[in-house]
């Protein structure tokens, strides 16, 4: 066992190296033959030797299995520019594909009749007949469910119910085993069909949790068949490393994640809930995968709903003993799908009212450093359970819930496109001034995310410079969805979108300032609101300095070059960091008032490829003296104040 490990190990080694360094064949590709491998809205991925997803808009009628001929271009998937948030290029990374393809012409050479597309075809013919987003999701794996019922399933951490895993492979193994004893009376013979069976399942499925599932199906059927004496957690190592060996970007992999650690922890430690009774047992276990997976979770949510443990009381024994084996008797039985409608309504009538009770706690992204030390200490906690260890543990969960409080203090530049949107986070209280604004999408998710990401779950302040859309469009969605204590705007006449914020401010009990020349203290530092004009909404602009450990930082908002010139005719400004105005506009950013000023780096908030041209090749040669950092180019701009002033940023 010891030999098979260290082989693994050391294939795994090589595996890692071969496959981060390993240059996609796509690669400024303009044509591409391939066989059709799965079929989204708007895409769909092709295999060759390799796979890539392929990006199309027109109505092009494409199966599985079918074999095309492409032509177009090759661009490298996105990555996160907001840090800690979803990255699509790892995401893509652990499907094996290494770029998205933009067609611009397509053509059909011939259907493959490939045993197993006719069969992924199949199914999903029965499924578009059947017209029931559960039954995608639990039959293969592909959740369509309802964003605002998904949130509430989210919310109360059995997210994991709808994801095909141990949980749901075990049922269907049991119902295949116990329909193949009473024909055949012969176990041997049920196993092997049943394996059979769970391989193609598998083969059509192919997440990494089903074929974890099904190999550790198949290999303790093995282990005891052939008397092996492999323990069940070894089984288990060997099936992770040899997944990893294929794919090394299975660790990008959330589903991967979840799946091997929760098994390991539930086998290891399974002695806790063994003889337990079930409803004690299904506690435990819900504690006990919780605790496991809690970096998981934090480093994609950055928060716990203590309530979940709870309501998997409820929704664990409903959904394993009820609406899954409903649903594959539903999708051989389509008169069974009125039925399983009423039940799923009533799964979500009691997701929404639960969500009523739930008791959230926003955790910091956690570091490598930190995952390592909270999973040697849980391993110390459960070694043998007593008040003691677990003190021990809950000290740890405290330290870490407050880290942020300890954190140096940071001035971030969020990359909210054509817009602007900056934190300053300064020894736990938080003010965020502006919130970005896109018509075609909600920022204020990406927005609380980041808050959340930082351990951050309320705003002091709540400062919008004016009632520009692309400051302060997605305010209401942030007043709505986030604990504010304060709100300061400019003093210029309200427009219509600010006069909304107003009124759910006020309803939400949120304080409402009117700010121009003002200054306000927080902690031990001060904000000075420099602007006193009202002539119109970007000359009233607020304009925002303050200081942090000696650092000066400018924000300019929108204000014009007339609000610079009286800017340093009134003030005499020590600036180290600049946030220009309107985006690198002309209108702002005048050489007289950077010759003034001069500052050491100069940070503009904008769109790649806008369509105003911003910034300004004038504005960029007045800052040529200053280290110029862009979030169309440097993605989100992170300012830590230690001894010396640090600078992060999330590239695209």
């Amino acid at each position: 066992m010891k030999k098979l490990k260290l082989i693994l190990f050391f294939s795994l080694i090589i595996s890692f190296i071969y496959h981060f360094n390993y240059k996609s064949i796509y690669q400024d590709k303009k044509i591409i033959t391939g066989t059709v491998i799965s079929v989204k809205d708007n895409s769909f991925i092709i295999k060759n030797k390799e796979k890539i997803l392929v990006k199309y808009n027109d109505n092009i009628n494409i199966k599985i299995g079918d074999i095309l001929k492409i032509e177009g271009n090759t661009e490298l998937p996105s990555k996160n520019t907001i840090f800690n948030l979803f990255n699509y290029q790892k995401y893509l990374l652990s499907k094996k594909i290494y770029y998205i393809f933009n067609i611009k012409k397509i053509t059909k050479i011939k259907e493959n009749k490939n045993i197993i597309y006719i069969l992924k075809n199949g199914v999903n013919k029965r499924l578009n007949k059947l017209n029931n987003s559960y039954l995608n999701t639990l039959i293969i794996g592909d959740n369509i469910l309802n964003k605002d019922v998904y949130d509430t399933y989210k919310i109360n951490g059995i997210t994991h119910l709808f994801s095909i895993s141990g949980m749901h492979i075990a049922l269907l193994s049991g119902i295949l085993l116990y329909l193949l004893n009473k024909i055949f009376k012969r176990k041997y013979l049920s196993y092997l069909i049943t394996m059979f069976f769970l391989l193609i399942y598998m083969l059509l499925v192919g997440t990494p949790s089903v074929i974890r599932s099904v190999l550790m199906f198949s290999f303790i059927f093995f282990n005891r068949s052939f008397k092996l004496n492999f323990k069940t957690k070894d089984i288990l190592i060997i099936i992770c490393l040899f997944l990893l060996i294929i794919n090394p970007f299975y660790i990008y992999d959330v589903g991967f994640l979840y799946s091997f650690i929760i098994s390991y922890t539930l086998i290891k430690y399974n002695y806790l809930f063994k003889d337990k009774k079930y409803i004690k047992k299904i506690f435990l276990i819900s504690l006990l995968s919780l605790l496991a997976s809690f970096p998981i979770t934090v480093n994609n949510n950055f928060e716990i709903n203590l309530f979940s443990l709870i309501s998997n009381i409820f929704f664990v024994p409903y959904m394993s003993l009820i609406i899954f084996p409903l649903s594959i008797m539903t999708f051989i039985f389509n008169s069974l799908n009125p039925l399983l409608n009423i039940l799923i309504k009533v799964m979500e009538y009691i997701s929404f009212t639960f969500n009523k009770f739930k008791i959230i706690l926003v955790f910091p992204h956690m570091n490598i450093y930190l995952i390592l030390i909270y999973y040697l200490i849980l391993m110390f906690a459960l070694k043998r359970i007593n008040l003691k260890r677990i003190g021990v543990f809950l000290v740890y969960l405290i330290f870490l819930y407050n880290l942020h409080l300890f954190m140096h203090p940071s001035y971030t530049v969020l990359d909210v496109g054509q817009g602007d949107s900056s934190l300053i986070d300064y020894k736990n209280n938080s003010i965020l001034i502006d919130t970005g604004g896109n018509k075609n999408y909600d920022l204020s998710k990406n927005i609380i995310s980041y808050l959340k990401s930082r351990g951050i779950h309320k705003l002091k302040f709540l400062i919008l410079t004016h009632g520009d859309f692309d400051h302060v469009g997605s305010s209401l969605n942030l007043i709505n969805n986030f604990k504010i204590e304060n709100i300061i705007m400019n003093s210029y006449e309200d427009n219509d979108l600010e006069k909304e914020i107003i009124s759910l401010a006020r309803k939400k009990n949120i304080k409402i300032y009117k700010y121009s020349k003002k200054k306000i203290k927080i902690k031990d530092i001060y904000l000075y609101f420099l602007n006193d004009s009202n002539i119109e909404e970007n000359n009233d602009s607020l304009i925002i300095y303050t200081k942090i450990k000696n650092k000066g930082i400018l924000l300019m908002g929108d204000a014009t070059k007339d609000e610079e010139r009286e800017l340093i005719k009134d003030y005499v400004l020590d600036v180290d960091i600049l946030k220009v105005g309107h985006h690198g506009s002309r209108t702002s950013t005048s050489k007289e008032f950077i010759d003034v000023i001069k500052p050491s780096y100069s940070v503009i908030s904008v769109g790649k490829y806008n369509y105003y041209g911003h910034p300004n090749k004038e504005v960029l040669n007045n800052l040529k003296n200053s280290e110029i950092l862009r979030t169309d180019k440097n993605g989100s701009i992170r300012f830590i104040f230690k001894n010396n002033l640090q600078i992060e940023m999330c590239k695209p």
